[in-house]
């Protein structure tokens, strides 16, 4: 039997503090222009550690809300 390739999907889902309208952060935004949000979500680092200092601010596509997003859970 030949061995399967998977396939690793990244999302960084939020929801806007003022409409509770849901997103990623990755797909919906332009956060990862050149790679920038994919570095801070995939850093070379731990994880763990590295999660804890993560920030960004976001504009909700739905509402165009500005808020700050901090931390990574998973």
């Amino acid at each position: 039997m030949e061995p399967v390739k998977p396939t690793l999907v990244i999302e960084l889902n939020v929801e806007c503090p003022e409409c509770d309208h849901g997103f990623d952060l990755v797909a919906d935004t332009n956060l990862n222009e050149e790679g920038w949000l994919l570095d801070k979500v995939l850093p070379e680092k731990c994880w763990i550690e590295e999660h804890k200092h993560f920030k960004c601010h976001a504009i909700c596509p739905e509402c165009s809300v500005e808020f700050e997003v901090a931390g990574v859970d998973w």
